[in-house]
């Protein structure tokens, strides 16, 4: 009896703790999985080809010329992107004082959590700490979100700069008066970030989704109020016109051409030059894919609200003229406003990238935060409501199933798989089984059960295993066809101080940021500049895909240094 007494007192000073401490420990569990999904093994594998590699070569050759304002690729002028992200990445290497992958990869992990963290505050102003809880966790997890998190690209930089600038201005519906003034401010401030970051979305996506946002709510004449929008665009232009003026100012028409018209106007108008031309309906695909774990149960609350959105939407508008819409609006609750403001955002941000000619998975990054923020209420409904509940259950029991069935598919690959590929795939194929076996097990009786808060965090550990396995080992098996080949030859070449090349196929950087040199890339089979080359640089070493080497054999003499996977190492004879 007094053992029972003595655990009901621990168990009550247990709970008195938690609820004393309940916001401090809800944001060292964010920053505990941001840890995993973000940090965890950054630096474990090498960069992975094409763009991580060449940008962070650039940024590497930007530091060591001390140059930090022109961008180079290969000793050539690179016009393609404006420098925030090169900045970022000077700025950790100069931090930490050393170049390596995860140095590199470190600021867009930081600012991925930074993302993280404001999704949380966000909704919790706005909404609930439970509200701000979900979407953070939801964004969080998503697969490519996560993905691009490890990869020291662009988009992630643009998209934290996008989101931040979105909210700030979403912020304004719900800021006391005397606070908006700076809140606008911050809104064009990382707008221009933006802008830094990768051009033209930066200030298309903030400025289309807040005027339509306030079009919306009848309140439009506010953005252009000179207490807002005055200091906004001073400090709009002077983040953004200092290196596009020095730009100009270096390098002319040059700058004009490549820069402005090519890879901003001509991308978003006509790719076909750039070979990225997709359908419409690209994104779509792509979106549904990389927001697993949450697709299904997104698509369930897309058919459960469309309906309900549109014939609300049709009596509000029949009803209301343009001169009630505010009236219309301020009768609103926060939660309902702060909803109806993310959809603007979603389908803004979406319809933008489809309409652009030029279409890269990663560009459809920024519509998983407005994504988050409604579909975490759909969950908060199913959590805290008893609300959305079969459509909940539905949605896990197929997602886990699926996964399921591709724990069964990893126990059967050797039978259908090269040897070559199944050495590698052995090294993670019995963690795969067991975290796609017990994991989504575990979320199907949860949710039959009703067991609400497994069910949902049953989500979060899968894709948390999920990042464990990929940062351990698959990032590192992406890398066994023919990457590899590449970096060890050019750490050969550079150890041996010997000029380094490649010939008959595209370029791949990982060769150049390993080597830290300037690679003569040949992708056309030309023999006459082969025999040229070589005689002017007799020692040089040559790299040439096993494919390609009968053809060579035939009007070339060399000898082999190795033989890798898919590329060969030669040399003249």
């Amino acid at each position: 009896m007094l053992k029972n007494i003595g655990f009901q007192l621990c168990k009550g000073e247990i709970m008195d703790f938690i609820k004393k401490h309940i916001e401090g420990i809800a944001l060292f569990t964010l920053l505990l999985l941001c840890y995993v999904l973000f940090f965890y093994k950054m630096g474990n594998y090498p960069l992975i080809d094409v763009d991580e590699t060449r940008y962070i070569a650039i940024a590497r050759d930007m530091l060591n010329a001390n140059d930090w304002m022109t961008l180079k690729l290969n000793n050539e002028f690179f016009f393609e992107k404006p420098p925030l992200f090169f900045w970022l990445v000077n700025l950790s290497f100069l931090t930490f004082g050393q170049i390596s992958e995860a140095v590199a990869r470190f600021p867009i992990a930081l600012c991925s959590t930074f993302a993280v963290f404001l999704m949380y505050f966000s909704g919790k102003t706005i909404v609930s700490k439970k509200y701000g809880m979900l979407s953070a966790l939801i964004l969080a997890t998503g697969f490519e979100y996560m993905a691009l998190t490890r990869i020291a690209i662009l988009d992630m930089v643009l998209t934290v700069a996008i989101t931040t600038s979105v909210l700030l201005g979403l912020m304004t519906f719900f800021a006391k008066e005397n606070h908006k003034k700076f809140l606008w401010w911050g809104f064009y401030t990382f707008s221009a970030l933006a802008v830094l970051a990768k051009g033209i979305p930066g200030f298309v996506i903030p400025f289309g989704t807040l005027f339509f946002s306030y079009l919306i709510s009848g309140k439009i004449k506010e953005i252009f109020k000179p207490i807002y929008c005055l200091p906004g665009l001073i400090l709009f232009f002077l983040i953004t016109l200092p290196w596009h003026i020095a730009m100009m100012q270096i390098h002319g028409d040059l700058f004009y051409k490549e820069y402005v018209l090519k890879h901003h106007l001509a991308r978003f108008v006509d790719s076909k030059d750039l070979g990225r031309k997709e359908p419409w309906f690209f994104y779509i695909i792509v979106f549904l894919v990389g927001f697993l774990p949450w697709t299904i149960s997104l698509v369930s609350m897309f058919i459960d609200k469309t309906k309900s959105f549109f014939n609300k939407a049709k009596e509000y508008f029949s009803k209301t003229k343009y001169s009630q819409l505010q009236y219309k609006w301020d009768a609103l609750d926060n939660k309902s406003k702060f909803l109806s403001l993310n959809v603007i955002s979603f389908f803004f941000i979406f319809l933008f990238f489809s309409s652009a000619s030029t279409k890269l998975p990663t560009y459809i990054l920024p519509a998983f935060v407005p994504a988050s923020f409604l579909l975490a209420n759909y969950w908060h409904g199913f959590l805290y409501k008893e609300e959305n509940s079969n459509k909940i259950v539905t949605s896990t029991i197929i997602l886990h199933s699926i996964f399921i069935i591709a724990a069964i598919a990893a126990l059967f690959c050797p039978m259908f798989l090269p040897s070559e590929i199944l050495v590698e795939i052995n090294k993670f194929r019995a963690p795969v089984v067991i975290l796609f076996t017990i994991v989504p097990m575990i979320a199907i009786f949860s949710a039959i059960l009703k067991q609400k808060t497994l069910t949902f965090f049953s989500h979060i550990a899968l894709m948390a295993g999920i990042m464990i396995i990929c940062a351990s080992y698959v990032f590192n098996f992406m890398c066994s066809f023919g990457q590899n080949d590449l970096i060890r030859y050019a750490q050969k070449a550079k150890s041996e101080k010997v000029k380094l090349a490649t010939f008959d196929f595209g370029r791949r950087y990982s060769i150049m940021y390993y080597y830290e040199g300037i690679i003569d890339f040949q992708t056309e089979n030309d023999i006459k500049w082969l025999n040229e080359y070589t005689t002017k640089n007799p020692n040089a070493y040559i790299v040439v895909k096993l494919k390609n080497m009968q053809d060579l054999d035939k009007e070339f003499k060399y000898k082999t240094i190795e033989t890798g996977k898919k590329y060969c190492l030669i040399k003249k004879k």
